[in-house]
């Protein structure tokens, strides 16, 4: 029973620790083909977190800025590694911005994915599920919205932030003073900006 309770032990720690391990065992994703299959890491994302865990470990938080070309899964990665913070800690809230509310709804759709083809062993009580907000039993919270208010993220704090697009962002003005301004700088604290490009002389360019 002891040898068990030690393995048991092991499993949760990596679970929580190891991203591409919980996502390989605990996260599933809508392939090209259209197939519900788990999620492993392809190269490019793979470059991705080890060079956000590279930032983490030196600076002790994420701020990364990802220039990408389509169809190599960054939405993805970071949507499930935000998934994967919410569901293994306590009291932490994650927010994604996108640049338009059919590319919300997407975003939003593979978080209820991921959280539904979770194994139950691993899958938090959900207190809240609606269209735009995931309440865990640990009281984390996973929410999205749509660029183009010049009000949103004010007045709530965010743990990880994720902007998706970015470059297609409207009212751009007061993000700087909106939602960037809900995350602290506390160690632990993500943002990860990223979006395929649109010109020069917009936000995500500057």
């Amino acid at each position: 029973m002891s040898e068990l309770s030690n393995e048991a032990l092991r499993t949760h720690e990596r679970l929580t620790n190891d991203f591409i391990y919980f996502a390989k065992h605990c996260l599933r994703i809508r392939n090209k083909a259209g197939e519900i299959v788990p999620f492993e890491l392809n190269p490019a994302q793979l470059y991705i977190h080890n060079e956000i865990e590279k930032q983490k470990r030196e600076t002790g938080k994420v701020r990364v800025l990802i220039p990408k070309a389509r169809q190599e899964g960054v939405s993805t990665y970071v949507s499930g590694r935000f998934y994967h913070k919410n569901n293994r800690l306590s009291n932490k809230v994650t927010f994604i911005l996108s640049h338009q509310s059919k590319t919300t709804d997407n975003l939003f759709a593979m978080a209820s994915r991921f959280h539904e083809e979770c194994p139950e062993a691993v899958k938090p009580g959900i207190l809240v599920d609606n269209s735009r907000q995931l309440i865990f039993e640990n009281k984390s919270e996973y929410a999205v919205g749509t660029a183009g208010s010049a009000d949103v993220g004010r007045g709530f704090t965010t743990h990880y932030l994720h902007l998706s697009e970015a470059a297609f962002f409207e009212k751009t003005d007061e993000i700087d003073t909106g939602i960037l301004q809900s995350v602290s700088d506390e160690d632990g604290t993500e943002i990860i900006v990223e979006s395929t490009g649109n010109g020069i002389g917009n936000w995500f360019y500057q």
